[in-house]
């Protein structure tokens, strides 16, 4: 390999594991745009796996603007959540941070789940 330093060890298997290629990219994002939670399902996974999507995106060198992102998040949702989206649609969108929009979400999931109509399974 020719590394001499931890670095360039890193450097070399992440370059190896980790292409950039476009086929890896458009693997990832597929993935990333045809999740889906299902209804009743548990809020706070799906938004792991998003999350851990993303960070491959930009593990791959591609990353993507907060306001794509939410648009994922949103769009992956089941139709239980449609009146928190369109509220979430009227707020300006200098608030619909990535942070505040699963904060809101995991708001509404645990009340959902509070009401019988999820699991919360791994949340106390």
């Amino acid at each position: 390999m020719g590394a001499t330093t931890a670095y360039e060890m890193w450097s070399a298997l992440k370059s190896y594991h980790e292409r950039g290629s476009l086929t890896n990219k458009i693997y990832v994002f597929r993935k990333l745009c045809s999740l889906q939670l299902a209804e009743g399902g548990n809020m706070a996974d799906h938004l792991m796996n998003v999350a851990e999507l993303v960070h491959c995106l930009i593990a791959l060198g591609e990353g993507l603007q907060v306001h794509w992102i939410v648009v994922i998040i949103l769009s992956s949702l089941p139709n239980s959540y449609d009146a928190l989206i369109t509220a979430l649609e009227s707020r300006p969108v200098k608030e619909l941070k990535q942070g505040y929009v699963k904060g809101k979400l995991l708001d509404e999931w645990k009340r959902k789940c509070d009401g019988g109509g999820g699991t919360m399974r791994g949340i106390r």
